[in-house]
């Protein structure tokens, strides 16, 4: 397997190597920020920060950021795509909140993150902290409304993806454009290479069928917990009138009709208090009362229907599944002989000296420390992101 570095700064090549399979280890789990770890058997002039790329066959088997570099044991260290994100940019919205306006709502998650990432590391004032981003890749299958409520004069980017990822399955990747250009000379080759961010929310009515019967393949783990909520009830801040009920359905969205066939049961209730006027757009447009009460009841609803942990273990030579076509955020169901089990693909876990490939479906996990990361996301959470 060969390995390539680029430069974080202009993606200009760093240095490149080959490595066994047995020197790599993967550990692609979006919502955890543990590492993966190749070695090596030479220096190298890699830092933290640069892009690394593992290239097995002809295309892109593993990409990441570099998060540390050992030149004694001559390894390299490194995280998914956002671990680039993970800094703190001035709040775009701050000065948007006030006594009143708690929250904002936009209409396209997706241009929202772009907005974000665009403030903080394309036209940021301090050009150290940018990145040679060439443009957008947005894929976001229906209009996806969200609340921003991070109202602190500073957000981390990082854990913002993060969240939206855990709600709303939002899922950002990148990849480079090679494109070699003369200088004015025509002699020599310049780099106009360019990160392509990849912005996307999987089709709700995508889904991958896995059938529990693949020669070799075996859930080694299952767990499913319920929702915490699935009834929301918003009351009048002031009169605690009851302004409007809303329920949680099987494809992530919410209903007024508590007949509907796709509600999710058995019924666990939120009581949450809604101030007129408590929401605005981040366009600065007023949201109507019955928009912004919607809202709300997304906002404490939504993203709890894939509270489950699959881990999948499959040989890593298997034609059964085509890896390629699994993507973050993809909706998979398993069928196995005892019912389905609805969930969503989030990464996956590969030792080099193992001849399987852990497959991890879902957004709850069962290590102790994994389980301590969620809870203090949460907790960012709640607290607006300070």
């Amino acid at each position: 397997m060969q390995f390539r570095v680029y430069s974080r700064k202009n993606l200009g090549y760093v240095d490149s190597g080959f490595v066994s399979d047995n020197n790599v280890s993967i550990d692609d789990d979006y919502l955890i920020d543990n590492n993966s770890t190749i070695s090596f058997s030479k220096d190298t002039t890699a830092t933290i920060g640069d892009f690394i790329v593992l290239i097995k066959d002809k295309g892109a088997f593993e990409k990441g950021v570099i998060v540390s570099v050992d030149n004694a044991e001559h390894k390299i260290l490194f995280k998914k795509f956002i671990e680039a994100f993970n800094n703190n940019i001035i709040n775009p919205y701050v000065n948007s909140f006030s006594d009143d306006i708690t929250s904002l709502r936009t209409n396209s998650l997706s241009a929202l993150v772009a907005k974000l990432i665009t403030q903080g590391f394309v036209n940021n004032q301090d050009t150290e902290m940018n990145l040679p981003i060439g443009g957008f890749n947005i894929y976001e299958q229906e209009s996806t409304s969200a609340l921003y409520s991070y109202s602190d004069n500073s957000i981390n980017v990082k854990e913002v993806l993060l969240d939206y990822f855990n709600k709303n399955n939002l899922v950002v990747d990148f990849n480079i454009s090679f494109r070699p250009v003369l200088d004015s000379t025509r002699r020599q080759i310049i780099s106009a290479s360019k990160l392509m961010v990849e912005i996307y929310i999987p089709a709700s009515t995508t889904k991958i069928f896995i059938k529990d019967n693949i020669l070799s393949g075996t859930i080694v783990y299952s767990d499913s917990t319920i929702p915490d909520a699935t009834t929301c009830v918003v009351i009048d801040d002031t009169t605690k009138e009851i302004l409007k009920t809303y329920y949680l359905k099987s494809d992530n969205t919410v209903t007024d009709d508590p007949s509907d066939e796709d509600r999710i049961l058995p019924s666990k209730a939120t009581i949450v208090s809604y101030t007129s006027d408590s929401v605005s757009d981040t366009s600065g447009s007023t949201v109507s009362d019955e928009e912004a009460i919607q809202t709300l009841a997304e906002e404490n609803l939504l993203g709890q229907l894939n509270n489950t942990l699959v881990q999948y273990q499959i040989p890593n030579n298997t034609k059964a599944i085509n890896l390629s076509n699994l993507k973050l955020g993809d909706k998979v169901e398993f069928i196995t002989s005892l019912g389905s089990i609805y969930t969503i693909y989030t990464g996956r876990k590969i030792s080099g000296n193992n001849d399987y490939i852990t497959l991890m479906f879902g957004k709850a996990r069962k290590n102790y420390t994994d389980k301590i990361q969620l809870a203090l996301r949460k907790i960012y959470k709640k607290i607006g992101g300070k």
